[in-house]
């Protein structure tokens, strides 16, 4: 944040000696003072890592009889900012089978997750393939969007990307938030 302001208070301090220059310098001090502050921007990218555990997990079968398109995951569990640390918050995930790909063993899946944390809670959304089967396996990783926030996170925007581990039952998820 100490970086942030500096920048803003250097580009403003750009901008006011602009002001007293011919406009060819002040075309080219303000370009300036843009670039740097939209580059300073993408360096305050802030990360946040999580870790979650299911309590629950479900699974609907809503197309077909049997593992089919339309059918449905659910999980819900508890959220830890360290692994092996105190619950901070609870997860909400569903992913629905859009696609099999039997030729390839893959399937496709529109995947949604909430994750409330003490502060408010990160929405994200992306369609992801996997393995084939009727859950994701240890391993699996994929990358998808944060559509929003509710609280602190009100109005953020980025990606993350989750990874499966220990027998698929427990998954990192790392937040990159602009």
């Amino acid at each position: 944040m100490k970086y942030w302001r500096a920048t803003n208070i250097y580009c403003r301090q750009i901008l006011l000696r602009a002001d007293k220059q011919k406009p060819m310098k002040k075309t080219i001090l303000s370009t300036f003072s843009i670039l740097v502050l939209c580059f300073s921007a993408q360096v305050l990218a802030e990360e946040l890592k999580v870790y979650i555990e299911p309590t629950t997990i479900t699974q609907t079968d809503h197309g077909g009889k049997g593992y089919s398109v339309g059918d449905i995951v659910t999980r819900h569990g508890r959220v830890f900012l360290e692994e092996g640390g105190p619950v901070v918050g609870e997860y909400f995930t569903q992913a629905q089978i859009t696609h099999i790909y039997n030729d390839q063993k893959k399937d496709a899946r529109f995947f949604v997750m909430e994750i409330g944390l003490p502060d408010g809670e990160i929405m994200t959304m992306n369609f992801t393939q996997i393995d084939s089967g009727p859950i994701a396996v240890e391993g699996h990783k994929h990358r998808g969007v944060i559509v929003g926030g509710t609280g602190k996170y009100s109005g953020i925007k980025g990606s993350y990307e989750k990874f499966f581990y220990y027998n698929s039952t427990k998954a990192r998820i790392v937040f990159n938030i602009i």
